[in-house]
């Protein structure tokens, strides 16, 4: 008890001295000018005791940066197989579809189609806003590239070529108001879809009363007018209205391309025409 007794008092002596050494600092910190050095000193004497202090949160934080670094990598390497299988599909359509032509062609020489291969390319630059939608891509004329190439992403038709340069191209996407397709539907019945300046819907010129279309019906390239080969998927009918001012349908074609998205597209080129590897230009509007 006596020895209890005894650290006791030592340690409130202490803690009353530790308490009068602070207020004596604090007072000559308010009131005089000569105690930086010993703030200095203090600090310097405090620093390993901090850094041993702040080194479990500072190792917490890192393996949480760590978490979620790994996570994001997941999660992209979980978007790009996502997008290969959706062009593994996309590659198994347009192969149906050469088979198709290939069987046609054999009953009609004039159902001939080109032999087409797809090239992967970069988006370079982007312009998008409602009267000019384009996009720049990160090969031109050294790939062999020429105007009214059609460009697809994963999804589905993206738009086409509108002017080459030696080592870059300029895309205008189907939402362009200057742009117009001709799309099918399964019916057969044919139709011109253009570009309002929207990047996800697109709508149908001039459908008859009698189109027979429906809600969700899929529209792909009728291949006529001679740029876009038949059958390439457009987009999905989602909304159907009566003009009351003509005898019209007003239809709104939902996008299946990713305008605003898309980050590599890929363009159709005729086997005969040369493809040369080269390093990207990445190079933007001026």
């Amino acid at each position: 008890m006596t020895l209890s007794t005894t650290k006791s008092n030592i340690d409130a002596v202490w803690t009353a001295v530790l308490l009068a050494i602070s207020t004596v600092l604090i007072i000559l910190e308010v009131h005089t000018p000569h105690t930086g050095h010993i703030r200095t000193s203090l600090a310097w004497l405090t620093h390993p005791i901090s850094y041993v202090g702040e080194t479990p949160r500072a190792l917490v934080t890192y393996l949480g940066h760590r978490m979620t670094a790994l996570d994001d990598l997941e999660q992209q390497i979980e978007d790009l197989t996502r997008q290969t299988r959706e062009l593994h599909l996309l590659r198994q359509q347009y192969d149906a579809l050469r088979r198709q032509y290939d069987d046609l062609e054999k009953l009609d020489p004039s159902w001939a189609l080109n032999t087409y291969e797809l090239v992967l390319v970069g988006i370079s630059a982007v312009h998008m806003d409602p009267k000019r939608m384009e996009v720049v891509i990160d090969r031109g004329a050294n790939a062999g590239f020429s105007s009214d190439m059609v460009v697809l992403d994963e999804h589905g038709v993206f738009g086409k070529i509108i002017d080459v340069q030696p080592y870059r191209s300029i895309v205008l996407t189907i939402g362009d108001t200057r742009h117009a397709i001709p799309v099918a539907a399964d019916s057969g019945r044919r139709f011109i879809a253009s570009g309002i300046g929207d990047p996800e819907v697109l709508v149908l010129d001039h459908v008859p009363l009698s189109a027979g279309l429906t809600i969700g019906e899929p529209l792909h390239t009728s291949g006529l007018g001679g740029v876009y080969p038949f059958g390439i998927p457009v987009g999905t009918v989602v909304a159907i209205e009566e003009d009351s001012a003509t005898p019209e349908l007003n239809v709104t074609v939902d996008v299946l391309a990713e305008l605003s998205v898309s980050r590599f597209l890929y363009v159709f080129v005729e086997q005969d025409a040369p493809v040369e590897e080269t390093e990207p230009s990445y190079t933007y509007f001026p």
